[in-house]
């Protein structure tokens, strides 16, 4: 017999109810070691997550940020911080005013107002509440960069590392140097012959592509091992495989080399480097032990999509029994294979853990649909084709039904519309049938919009809107199909996307603009450009353009190029709707608000590349089509490129099955779970063995024909390991309703071998049928869902599809107006002056009329003429703010202890020649020298820093809020510490100081330093100036650097970043810090000035007080 616990319900009047053993609630025990928690579809997992982070703090009295929340997107990292902190004021809330007889629907805070430990569950609470900001919630990315940036010389990570969301740049350049130098080292003519014809670096391009980024893998088939060969066709089947695995191993070699150098990381990379780093033997224990004691509880979601790596970093890190680990997930929902989630992982993390732990209750869905999905997943067996993941059966907390007055198709809440006899000619190859399911699922949707079905909502029925239904598929090409069927239909629809906006129709039309405005003199582009439906002309009208009226057009397409070249693509687009009316003819497509609103949102994407990186039309145009030819990955970042549309909230929701996971709507249709995932397109397969944890990738591309039997035996793993995902897939898409869900029945019928989707296998193989025989056919199916549907009392439902309704349209639509309303919004200005973010150069500006900066009056005694006999250094090269950033590129990305080598001065000519400044190496290389070799202080130079001892471009951002009551910023209270806490030279420019525009100042300080270094354990900060203040050495000697630093508040600056590194030197040395001991001082080098060391000139030195940098750090606030 099973042990029972009683739970509380949720109101204190409510009658209890029993649960299972495994079941967690809020009185299961909060114990050390690895937990997992299966939290199915439905079930509040976040809810979940809340409570055991509230519990650990109120009953266990751990520190808020003694705990670690992950998650996966950043979205559901600020979701749960604000629920956190909801909960928690809401706790804190009832149990300092509460009694213990109030009605409280919140269990858990019910539970603790009649806890004997009353008290001190509330002062906890209240703890954790006053310093909610040092809450530790990340994605899981977010957590591993952390530690990273806080261990850096532990583990090795460059500073100023910045991430990359697509290396494929970097890869295809790295793979086309391996394949170059490797054709050019190979004398067999036959074999470099038979490469070409076979297209053989194409074929390695688009192999490694797939797999560059994952060194832990097992590739396949594997090398040759010294086995003789007789015929050319075996010599070169060896060659190939050779090339392929050498290929890999240079590949994960130059890439890490590379991003190194570059100081680039892609996301997967940071897993990798983490991992490895508390794996390494020389210092990986005492890193893992300093990361561990970080934390003493740690609380993982959506454990179900991590992969192996992540596991590994969880395991080693908290996996013992010092910790609290919470692994929530669900492995019925593992459907990210191809971002690298394996749900072998959880299953190992299963193995391991103390505790194992379900969810019982359904929030989302109605009762009556939650039992419909009990009593279809009870009929099949072993549902998800892996022993070790079954189904739970749920409660439903929503017992009655929520929605009424449905069409008859839908009066049960599971619906299995199968294809009638009438329809099965129809069905004669799969294209057909895609057909067939597209009509047949938006006849079903006009249909139920047309209806008088109600749905509850804030305890008052409403009529059903188009918002309540989605309907999920498996690509997004169908998804665009059904999407123009529905609006055809005059239903709003909208395809729900997080994909780039540059994978649009939109992107399509424009590239084939710029392509015709950068060949205005090709009639086949100028026709292109014109037949896009950005002119409003249809491709008849187009064809039948005369010379003259096509020469129209590619004048206008010369007028365009002008434009853009001289105002920016923003203002040559504003030009081409504004021509002949395009705009009013766009807007009477069918679809117009989503194409305006994407050509905007391309234009803005583009306007700011070019601005960014100074790219003219070509270099633009160039750029603009390898990301639209490539239809690019960009789920992990890339915010600016998501598509946005207000109105897509009032529409039919068409998306994919994997987008909608996360997600949930009133009905969802799913037209589509007949189809699978054909693994004989895929170049690569991904798959398992056994008895490995080892993930492998089949290259079919290089197997031999010797090996068709090993080809064979993978591909037949990888093919269960895909139809295992596409049986979770199914559960994903059924159990995002909360009313009703519409599954539509086919089969390919017109294969000679009849294969199904794994999830029609599974129905047609359901307990209820005899005997070992499979038969899939239509008829075996429908006989299948019959024997379901008949013992499920109604819940589910078999339906046949007769006649399609094409020609019915959505009444509702027929009064909405469309019209666009193109009046602005209104600004109104708030009071932006009493909380901003700002630099150095920014708080210059507050306050004054001024916006454009002041330029340095030079004292120069020697001219521009005079420029060949000047004593500088770089006396030609452009001054200005561009000629500023190459020399301040130059120096963050060289080696000043290397430098002189033929790799340094490689990257010298690199950066100049990507700035435009190719001719001035000389000068260049010059003055690096000079500065390299220049003593600073003493025997310090920055030859002389270790290349791990400096670091480049350091941002930094700190509050400079007041605490209540307190001083605001103001050039009266910066000049009063001046003068009291500085020496000489800071009480001087005291004066100067209160002489700023700006009358006050809160909000945030940002900057970007230059460089600080350490040496021999003393810090110190120095910033470039590539100002000529004169062509004359004399210009630069000290009295003159100081008066520049005083009128062009450089001080200020130096004073903001050298409390910028306090700071940070505070928080990262912790007790171990001594200002006295570790701050070294300023040098600010004024490059142009410092040819000659003996002058002393060119270099201003200072080292603030202790006491100055404190009073500063407390006069720009605390944090």
């Amino acid at each position: 017999m099973r042990k029972e616990v009683i739970q509380r319900g949720r109101k204190m009047g409510q009658k209890r109810e029993v649960i299972k053993e495994n079941e967690f609630s809020i009185d299961t025990p909060l114990e050390r070691g690895v937990n997992v928690l299966e939290a199915s579809a439905g079930t509040g997992k976040t809810y979940q997550i809340v409570n055991i982070f509230l519990r650990l703090i109120a009953e266990k009295g751990v520190k808020i940020d003694r705990i670690l929340a992950m998650t996966f997107t950043v979205a559901a990292t600020a979701e749960m911080k604000d629920r956190l902190r909801k909960r928690l004021s809401e706790a804190v809330d009832l149990l300092r005013d509460g009694t213990d007889k109030m009605d409280i629907s919140d269990e858990l805070i019910s539970k603790w107002l009649n806890s004997s430990d009353r008290e001190q569950i509330l002062n906890n609470l209240y703890s954790a509440l006053t310093s909610f900001d040092r809450a530790q919630v990340f994605t899981i990315h977010g957590f591993c960069l952390r530690m990273l940036q806080s261990f850096a010389f532990e583990t090795g990570l460059e500073f100023g590392t910045e991430l990359l969301e697509d290396a494929s740049e970097i890869v295809e350049e790295t793979i086309a140097e391996f394949y170059i130098e490797k054709i050019n080292q190979l004398k067999d003519e036959n074999l470099i012959k038979k490469a070409i014809e076979d297209g053989l670096f194409e074929k390695l391009k688009k192999t490694l592509k797939s797999i560059s980024d994952d060194p832990d893998i097992v590739l396949l088939p594997e090398r040759p091992k010294g086995k003789e060969v007789s015929s050319d066709k075996e010599r070169y089947g060896a060659f190939k495989l050779e090339l392929l695995h050498d290929a890999y191993e240079y590949l994960q070699k130059e890439l890490r080399d590379k991003k190194k150098k570059r100081r680039v990381m892609t996301y997967h990379d940071l897993l990798v480097f983490l991992r490895d780093a508390i794996r390494d033997k020389d210092g990986g224990d005492s890193l893992r032990r300093a990361i561990s004691k970080k934390y003493d509880a740690i609380l993982v979601d959506e454990f179900q999509d991590t992969d192996v790596v992540q596991w590994h970093i969880f395991d080693e890190l908290f996996g013992d029994e010092d910790h609290y680990l919470f692994l929530v997930g669900d492995p019925k929902q593992s459907i990210y294979a191809f971002r690298k989630a394996d749900v072998r992982a959880y299953l190992s993390a299963c193995k391991k853990a103390k505790k194992r732990y379900t969810i019982g209750t359904n929030w989302r869905s109605d009762g009556a649909l939650v039992e419909a999905i009990n009593e279809f997943y009870s009929k099949i067996k072993n549902p998800f084709d892996i022993e070790e993941i079954g189904y739970n059966v749920l409660k439903p907390a929503n017992k009655d039904d929520r929605i009424k007055n449905l069409p008859a198709f839908l009066k049960s809440p599971v619906t299995f519309r199968i294809p009638s006899e009438k329809l099965l000619p129809e069905l004669k190859n799969r294209d057909d049938t895609v057909d067939i399911a597209i009509r047949a699922v938006v006849s079903d949707v006009v249909t139920l919009l047309n209806s008088n079905a109600q749905i509850l909502e804030n305890k008052k029925w409403r009529k059903i809107s188009p918002e309540d239904i989605a309907i999920l598929v498996r690509e997004n090409e169908v998804a665009k199909s059904i999407k123009e069927e529905l609006i055809k239909r005059g239903v709003p629809a909208v395809i729900f996307s997080e994909n780039s906006v540059l994978d649009s129709e939109a992107a399509e039309y424009l590239l084939l603009l710029l392509r015709g405005i950068l060949n205005s003199s090709d009639p086949f582009c100028v026709r292109s450009a014109i037949a896009t439906p950005l002119f409003g002309l249809s491709p008849e009208e187009v064809l039948g353009f005369d010379e003259d009226r096509l020469s129209e057009y590619s004048q206008f397409m010369e007028e365009l190029r002008e434009i853009w070249v001289d105002k920016g693509i923003a203002t040559m687009i504003n030009r081409v709707l504004s021509y002949r009316g395009n705009l009013s003819r766009i807007i009477e497509s069918l679809d117009y608000e989503r194409l305006i609103t994407d050509l905007r949102h391309i234009t803005e994407i583009l306007q700011q590349r070019s601005v960014e990186f100074k790219e003219g039309p070509d270099s633009l145009f160039m750029w603009f089509s390898k990301q639209v030819s490539e239809k690019r990955d960009r789920d992990f970042g890339a915010t600016e490129e998501q598509l946005r549309l207000e109105s897509d909230l009032k529409a039919v929701n068409v998306l994919t099955m994997h987008k909608s996971k996360g997600l949930e709507f009133g009905i969802v249709f799913c037209p589509f779970l007949w189809e699978f995932k054909d693994l004989t397109r895929n170049d690569v397969i991904r798959f398992h063995r056994e008895d490995s944890e080892n993930v492998y990738y089949l290259c079919k591309s290089f197997v031999g024909d010797n090996q068709k039997d090993i080809k064979e035996e993978y591909k037949d793993l990888a093919e269960k390991e895909q139809k295992q995902e596409d049986l979770r897939l199914a559960y994903v898409a059924i159990t995002r309703a909360r009313y009703r869900s519409v599954i539509y029945s086919f089969l390919h019928t017109y294969h000679k071998n009849i294969k199904v989707s794994s999830f029609f296998e599974k129905v047609i193989d359901n307990k209820d049928n005899k005997g070992d025989e499979r038969e899939y056919s239509i008829e075996k199916l429908k006989y299948s869902l019959t024997k379901i549907s008949e013992s499920s009392k109604g819940l589910i439902d078999v339906v046949e599809l007769n006649e399609i309704d094409e020609t019915t349209e959505y009444t509702a639509n027929k009064e909405t107006n469309f019209e666009m309303d193109l009046k602005p919004r209104e600004f109104i200005r708030s009071n932006l002056d009493t909380l901003v973010r700002t630099s150095f150069s920014g708080l210059l500006k507050l306050g004054s009329r001024d916006d454009e900066p002041r330029d340095i009056e030079f004292r120069r005694e020697k001219g521009p003429e005079s420029f060949k006999t000047s004593e500088i250094l770089l006396p030609t090269f452009p001054e200005g703010v561009i000629g500023g950033q190459c020399i301040h590129e130059i120096f963050s990305r060289i080696s000043f202890k290397n430098f002189g080598s033929p790799e340094q001065e490689g990257t010298v000519k690199d950066i100049l020649g990507k700035w435009g400044f190719e001719n001035y190496f000389d000068e260049v290389r010059e003055m690096i020298e000079r500065v390299i070799d220049y003593p600073l202080d003493g025997q310090i130079t920055l030859r002389g820093v270790d290349d791990r001892d400096r670091f480049c471009e350091i941002d930094f951002v700190f509050s400079a809020i007041p605490h209540s009551g307190g001083e605001y910023i103001s050039p009266r209270r910066l000049s009063k510490i001046l003068r009291e806490e500085g020496g000489d030279l800071e009480r001087e420019y005291a004066e100067k100081v209160s002489g700023l525009g700006f009358a006050k100042f809160a909000g945030f300080l940002v900057g970007k330093m230059d460089l600080i270094f350490r040496f021999k354990d003393v810090w110190y900060l120095v910033d470039y100036k590539t100002n000529k203040i004169g062509y004359s050495l004399l210009d630069y000697n000290p009295e003159s650097l100081r008066n520049v630093m005083m009128e062009e508040h450089y001080m200020l600056q130096y004073l903001i970043y050298y409390t910028a590194l306090h700071r940070y030197l505070r928080h990262r040395l912790k007790d171990g810090y001594n200002p006295e001991r570790h701050l070294g001082g300023v040098f600010y080098l004024f490059v142009c000035g410092m040819k000659d060391h003996k002058s002393g000139g060119g270099v201003f030195r200072a080292k603030p007080s202790v006491g100055l940098v404190e009073a500063l750090s407390g006069c720009f606030g605390t944090n």
